[in-house]
This record gives C-alpha cells, sequence and structure tokens, in this order.
C-alpha cells in the first residue's frame, strides 16, 4: 500500500511539477512589471495623464481580444503545448523590449500585439489543466490551488520589483521580467503534448445550453470586477508615492501582503465551491471588492483633507 501510494504521488509531481513552474514564473513576471506600470509611464516614459490613460485602457482591452483569438485557435489544435511556448516566448520578447524602450508609441505598438499574446498564456495554461483534469472529481480544488500558487508569485513579486526599481531602474525590473518568461518557455517546452487530452473536448458550438441574458450578465459582472481590481493594483504605485508620501517600497509590501493573504482565501473558497453554489460565493467576493474601494476611497478623502485646509 505504502509502496502504491508513493508511486501515485511520484506519477502525480511529475505530472504537475512542471506546470506549477510555469504558473510560478508567468505570476512573478506579471506581479513585477503589472503594478509598477502606471509609475513606468509617468516616471520613466514621462507620458502625460491621457496618454498614459489610453495606455492602460490599451493593454487590457488588448489582451481579451488577442486571447479571445488565441483560445478559439488553440481549441482546434492537437495540443495546448505549443500555445504556451509560443505565449512564453513573447512574453520573453515583449518584457525585454519594455526594459529598453522609452518611446510611447513604440510601446503602445508592442503593448497590444506581442504583449498581448503574452498575456494569453495564463487562460491557456488553465486551459491545459482543466483539460488534463477531464473526469476528476478534484477539478476545483486543483484549479485552486494552481491559482494560488500564482498568488504566492505575486507575494514576491512586488517587493522583489520594488528592490529591483530602487537598485537598477525600470531595466531590471523588465529585464528580471524578461528572464522569468524564459524560464517558462523552457518548462512549457519539456510539457507533454498529450494529444489525447484534444479528444475529450467537446466540440464546437457543443457543451450546455446557457441562457443568453445569463452569459451577457456574467460577462459584464466578470469585466466590471476584473477591471476594478487591475486599476487598484495599476493605481497603487501612484497613490502610495503621490497621495501617502511613500515609496515604492511601501507599495511592493503593500502588494505582496494582498497577495499572502488572498493565498488561504483561495485555498478556502476553492474548498466551498464543493459544498456552496459558485453563485453565492461569487456574490460575496463582489461584495468584499465594492466594500474595499468604499473604504479606500474614504481614507484618500481623510488624507486631502488636511492638505486642502493648509492650502
Amino acid at each position: 500500500m505504502a509502496v502504491a501510494t508513493f508511486t501515485s504521488v511520484r506519477r502525480a509531481a511529475r505530472r504537475w511539477l512542471p506546470l506549477a513552474l510555469v504558473f510560478l514564473a508567468v505570476g512573478l513576471s506579471t506581479a513585477m512589471a503589472s503594478p509598477f506600470l502606471a509609475l513606468f509611464l509617468d516616471d520613466a516614459v514621462h507620458a502625460d495623464p491621457l496618454h498614459a490613460a489610453v495606455f492602460l485602457a490599451a493593454a487590457p482591452v488588448s489582451v481579451v481580444i488577442v486571447s479571445t483569438v488565441v483560445g478559439r485557435i488553440s481549441d482546434r489544435l492537437p495540443s495546448r503545448r505549443r500555445v504556451l511556448v509560443i505565449t512564453a516566448a513573447a512574453g520573453c520578447l515583449a518584457t525585454a523590449v519594455t526594459a529598453l524602450t522609452r518611446d510611447y508609441w513604440a510601446l503602445l505598438a508592442v503593448t497590444v500585439t506581442i504583449t498581448a499574446l503574452a498575456g494569453a498564456m495564463m487562460p491557456q495554461s488553465f486551459a491545459y489543466a482543466r483539460e488534463a483534469l477531464a473526469g476528476s472529481d478534484r477539478v476545483a480544488f486543483t484549479m485552486s490551488a494552481l491559482r494560488t500558487l500564482f498568488s504566492v508569485a505575486w507575494v514576491a513579486g512586488p517587493p522583489l520589483a520594488a528592490v529591483l526599481l530602487e537598485t537598477g531602474g525600470f531595466i531590471l525590473v523588465y529585464g528580471f521580467a524578461s528572464l522569468m518568461y524564459a524560464a517558462a518557455l523552457v518548462v512549457a517546452l519539456g510539457l507533454p503534448d498529450a494529444p489525447e487530452l484534444a479528444a475529450t473536448r467537446p466540440a464546437p458550438g457543443a457543451g450546455v445550453d446557457v441562457p443568453r441574458l445569463l452569459l451577457a450578465a456574467t460577462l459584464v459582472v466578470f469585466v466590471l470586477t476584473r477591471c476594478a481590481g487591475a486599476l487598484s493594483v495599476q493605481a497603487l504605485s501612484l497613490v502610495v508615492s503621490r497621495e501617502l508620501g511613500g515609496g515604492v517600497g511601501e507599495a511592493g509590501l503593500l502588494l505582496g501582503l494582498c497577495a499572502g493573504l488572498e493565498i488561504p482565501l483561495m485555498l478556502g473558497f476553492g474548498w466551498l465551491a464543493t459544498r456552496v453554489p459558485v453563485r453565492v460565493l461569487l456574490m460575496v467576493v463582489t461584495a468584499c471588492g465594492a466594500g474595499l474601494c468604499a473604504v479606500a476611497l474614504v481614507l484618500l478623502a481623510v488624507v486631502r483633507a488636511p492638505r486642502r485646509e493648509a492650502t
């Protein structure tokens, strides 16, 4: 019995360790580059507020469009491994170019093309994992565990980026992010093709018949909540440095702390998903996000009040 258990654990480790490394590497790269993008545009590129807003809006929109196209193509390929390889290579190239370029329009062109392609890597990694779990009764927990690895990377990523930023500037930050994508590329090259997994995919157009109104409402809620979360992360470095009088180190520590607190919550919600309707969980976390934004708004108003009286 013990030998059989050990063999099972070893097989599971061989199967999931490479993918876990991909999640950690891509998560670390994203956690280093994304939170300081607004600060990068302000300090290094010297973009005015309008151009910075256009950039920050174009980046996620392009990721959504490119990820959708990549997803449709990936669903028709015999294996998603080659998609993971291409997107990892795109991430390596995009972050390397960002490390060396300070022209706004060149960076915008890279962001809406190569960087957007790199953004498709994470959803494709989840799709690869879900196919590998086809038929298992531990899908929700395993997917939450993989998502937790992404959060682990966010615990270390922002503080590390803050240290690199104070040491060598944005060149060092994005250069290190490029190395992380390179590591993900190497690991992705070693993932099994597993063409037999493609046979488990539903045919195009097949699947559960979901009411269009429910699907549209779900899409709207997802977009709104993700926009709020992304804006909060991107604005934090500017808020800490411009409004609260702190530095990038404090912003990095705050982001790492939030990611650390997210880990047990992710595992807990993954466990609850097997016992509580997912719709209820989504309502709870959406309410928590709205509460966070309201508290932050009040705190900023309190901080600004003495400054206005002084002027």
